[in-house]
């Protein structure tokens, strides 16, 4: 049987059918272009917040280590010190004490330099056997040895800058002061020397000053 339909309604048809054929696979090839498209800005906009987590991170962590470094420092008491022979004072500084385990532990580590007449003094609370070092300690330092009776024993002349070699007096001591390296030299300080301070004005047997 031949078909009663017009050819050039046949023809159309088959045309309309065509154009919605194309137009489906236009639209699973457009959807799936822009489901890659939205996946991709989704890894991207993923990435980008990782990348601000881990910035953000490591911002918190050195704003952390800075308060901490500085609360540690900040609790360190300060004093006059004076280096004396018989009744002459020969110098004075203005040293951080350094009592408890952790300002101990610090030290001067990280610092990059000292003031004029500055330092640090280390009290170990009894006499015994000590050891010091210069591990991430950025500046060259004078270490003053020194008995539970404010004697100096012996004097480390300009320890050097990381230098993991251990320094120690002969002989038991209880303190140790730091100061700029040649600061020794400079004033002419001596083993036989002794120190005294407000805070432990008349333990060290020397006259007010």
């Amino acid at each position: 049987m031949f078909s009663t339909i017009p050819f050039w309604l046949a023809i159309s048809r088959n045309t309309q059918r065509a154009t919605c054929v194309r137009s489906a696979n236009s639209w699973s090839l457009g959807h799936l272009r822009n489901t890659r498209n939205d996946d991709r800005r989704w890894v991207s906009t993923t990435r980008g917040i990782d990348r601000l987590e881990i910035f953000t991170f490591k911002v918190f962590v050195l704003a952390l280590l800075f308060v901490l470094a500085t609360s540690v420092y900040a609790e360190r008491s300060t004093e006059h010190l004076i280096v004396a022979r018989g009744a002459d004072v020969i110098a004075s500084f203005e040293v951080e004490i350094a009592s408890d385990i952790e300002s101990r532990r610090v030290g001067l580590m990280w610092r990059s330099g000292l003031a004029a007449q500055k330092g640090m003094l280390f009290d170990f609370g009894q006499q015994q056997a000590i050891y010091m070092w210069m591990k991430n300690t950025l500046m060259p330092l004078d270490m003053l040895f020194i008995t539970e009776d404010f004697e100096i024993v012996f004097i480390k002349h300009k320890a050097q800058p990381h230098a993991l070699k251990l320094v120690s007096a002969a002989t038991a001591v209880r303190y140790v002061l730091e100061l700029n390296a040649g600061v020794a030299n400079a004033f002419g300080i001596v083993v036989g020397d002794k120190i005294d301070w407000i805070g432990n004005r008349g333990s060290s047997g020397l006259q007010d000053h």
